[in-house]
């Protein structure tokens, strides 16, 4: 047997929803049947966010070949970047014969149990909304609710959620690179009149990444319906507001609201939640029917994600954020019904 010093080392990072993601598991748990060929594989599942966070850095870091990576799942060997799950299958072709016949219908079956193993494995609330812009069906922001720090803000949020307090509400404060502001009625005021305040539970999340989820107020211990999902790092709200979640799915719609034109912070256009209520990803249909649904993805969205492996799973063995989140599931699911309240 070689010596594990001349072993091949192989490593990926990628998005934890892509196909693209996980052909590379597969490719990996192949390599893992080869020890005196390969050391242990390693892959890493990253959500959305922080896949998006991470490619950033890393462009800056190294540059290179890492500008061009169009697919959503990064491979290194031996600490070298090599590219994408396509060119890890060139290079196992190069190294040995092997046949295997696996059809895409299987990697987009995992990518939805994965999602919903990750929902899951974060013991965390999830709520969704449903956004409109103008009069088409833009898509889905879901959020990851810190119930675990801050379990009576969240738990006063869910029950907002689940009672379409918000529904038919709109965003109507768009702040370019600063924030959206949604919860309010046609006038701008509270959802609801007879509305009840509730205290400032804790500041211990900060507001230090694009697409934080946090409370308005109008002072101390004023917190009401309104809230607000940042653009952009924003630490001076850090000890005047209360953030408890994290947006896990939407990226594409939350940049399209923050593009839509604007009159003194007012949108042009009407950005409505059309609907909103907690995602219980137990309630799902069956994976395949699923699995088509993300393929849609939110408008014209690029098909790719999914994770899991044997030998290291990538979100059950990460060390990242704990606060990081995952993702993004589109309005198709919502029109086929498959967001279970």
């Amino acid at each position: 047997m070689i010596n594990s010093g001349q072993r091949i080392s192989l490593q990926i990072v990628g998005l934890i929803t892509s196909v693209a993601y996980q052909k590379a598991i597969y490719y990996l748990q192949i390599c893992s049947r080869l020890p005196h060929v390969y050391s242990q594989p390693v892959a890493r599942g990253l959500p959305e966010f922080e896949w998006n966070e991470y490619l950033v850095k890393q462009r800056r870091k190294f540059g290179g070949r890492l500008w061009a990576l169009r697919r959503p799942v990064a491979v290194y060997c031996d600490k070298k970047f090599i590219g994408g799950d396509r060119e890890l299958l060139k290079h196992i072709d190069s190294k040995f014969l092997y046949s295997a016949i696996v059809p895409d219908s299987y990697f987009q079956d995992e990518c939805v149990l994965d999602f919903e193993r990750y929902v899951l494995s974060t013991k965390r609330i999830f709520v969704y909304f449903i956004v409109r812009i103008k009069h088409g069906m833009k898509g889905a922001l879901i959020f990851k609710l810190y119930s675990d720090l801050l379990p009576d803000t969240c738990e006063i949020f869910k029950n907002f959620c689940a009672s379409k307090a918000y529904k038919s509400t709109r965003f109507h404060r768009v702040c370019k690179r600063g924030w959206i502001q949604g919860g309010a009625a046609e006038d701008g005021r509270e959802v609801c009149e007879q509305c009840k305040s509730f205290p400032d539970e804790s500041f211990c999340i900060n507001h230090n990444r694009r697409g934080v989820l946090s409370m308005v107020n109008d002072g101390r211990h004023t917190n009401c319906k309104q809230f607000f999902v940042t653009l952009n790092p924003s630490c001076w709200m850090d000890y005047r507001y209360v953030a408890f979640g994290q947006l896990v799915a939407g990226a594409d719609l939350l940049a399209a609201i923050e593009s839509v034109d604007t009159y003194y912070e007012k949108p042009l256009s009407a950005v409505r939640i059309a609907d909103c209520g907690v995602l219980h990803p137990r309630h799902v249909l069956t994976p395949r029917q699923t699995a088509e649904a993300i393929i849609d993805l939110t408008l014209q969205a690029v098909v790719s994600r999914t994770d899991s492996v044997t030998f290291e799973r990538g979100l059950e063995g990460n060390v990242t954020d704990p606060r990081d989140v995952d993702s993004r599931l589109s309005a198709t699911l919502y029109n086929q019904g498959m967001y279970s309240i």
